[in-house]
């Protein structure tokens, strides 16, 4: 079971009191970071577990240390790949919330695979509905291709992609 923290500030305080919770408890430590580069939110953290119990837990602990300024997305389905789970990694990527027509999520997600660029993508449950990662050479070239795709999708009502520069080299992997 995956879920997604999406953190409004980035500023020092912040980053310190997440780094400290951690610190504090071992099961409290995201399973990857990214610090997002454009868009509303500062950081996305991806944390995994095996129950209920550890979603409450953690983004309780996220939210009393950060708020105000959190959402949060439990996953539902991953797609052929779930975001952060890919190999290798692109040097620049795209984390999109899209927002669907009410009972619309399982049919574009599906679609979404075909994208250029696409690592990765979850149907959730959330503000949002779907999380799609993608990566390219170029800022203009990934929205290029989310326009292309999710602008012309009927079914899709919004999308908002927040970018980041991936820490590892494009030849490095990432493992859950």
């Amino acid at each position: 079971m995956e879920w997604y923290v999406y953190v409004a500030r980035g500023d020092s305080k912040a980053t310190d009191a997440l780094g400290a919770m951690s610190g504090e408890d071992p099961t409290l430590k995201p399973r990857y970071v990214a610090e997002l580069l454009s868009g509303p939110w500062a950081q996305l953290l991806f944390y995994e577990g095996t129950d209920h119990s550890h979603i409450v837990k953690t983004v309780g602990a996220v939210r009393d240390r950060v708020n105000p300024g959190t959402d949060s997305a439990i996953q539902i389905r991953p797609g052929t790949v779930a975001p952060t789970h890919w190999s290798p990694k692109p040097t620049l990527c795209a984390y999109v919330r899209v927002s669907v027509k009410p009972g619309k999520a399982e049919v574009v997600h599906a679609r979404l695979h075909s994208i250029k660029g696409y690592w990765g993508s979850a149907t959730v449950a959330g503000s949002f509905q779907i999380l799609l990662e993608v990566g390219g050479e170029a800022v203009d070239q990934i929205m290029d291709t989310l326009h292309d795709h999710l602008g012309k999708d009927p079914d899709v009502v919004a999308f908002e992609p927040a970018f980041h520069v991936n820490k590892a080299k494009p030849t490095q992997t990432m493992h859950a």
